[in-house]
């Protein structure tokens, strides 16, 4: 069984393979960008799990991350910055549990909910969303913090595919 824990600077390294590993998926779609996209640098990883905003899914206590989520605050929800799990242990539920777990640490840190943006289009992306009980967040719904989001995914490239704003609201019942 998966577990679920804070990462560790060890792990930076695992992170940034797991992000390109994954990236090479979106050719497939032809979405070369994403796939050519670096990973986080070592730093801003490094910064983020210092504040406790970066998580690895395990197969036991000491083995090699196979998945990892970074969270942060936007709007007074919990937002779900990046989400990835190791392509060679894809169909496990890993990015899932992952999206639960935030779900859960939301819905117990009193957050009203839990947003993403992502591709509207993408197989893995708002479709899988959607199934864990995602829904669209029009534009006119944007906090200014979401907006900002949204305004520096647009500046870095990321908007060449349609993307989309979501949310699950922690008042809706238990995560799915």
């Amino acid at each position: 069984m998966p577990t679920i824990r804070l990462a560790k600077m060890s792990d930076i390294p695992v992170i940034q393979r797991i992000e390109r590993d994954t990236g090479v998926l979106f050719r497939g779609v032809g979405m070369d960008f994403v796939a050519d996209d670096p990973p986080p640098p070592e730093k801003l990883l490094g910064e983020e799990i210092s504040s406790g905003r970066v998580f690895v899914s395990v197969d036991g206590d000491e083995s090699e991350p196979r998945g990892w989520l970074w969270l942060r605050e936007a709007d007074e929800n919990l937002h779900i910055e990046q989400v990835s799990s190791d392509p060679r242990f894809r169909g496990q539920g890993i990015g899932t549990s992952l999206v639960r777990f935030g779900l859960r640490l939301a819905r117990s840190s009193g957050y009203a909910g839990v947003t993403l943006t992502t591709y509207r289009d993408v197989p893995w992306n708002a479709p899988l969303y959607s199934a864990l009980g995602f829904v669209e967040l029009p534009r006119h719904a944007w906090g200014p913090e979401l907006r900002a989001i949204r305004e520096h995914e647009a500046e870095v490239g990321l908007d060449t595919a349609p993307r989309m704003a979501m949310i699950h609201p922690t008042t809706s019942g238990p995560p799915a």
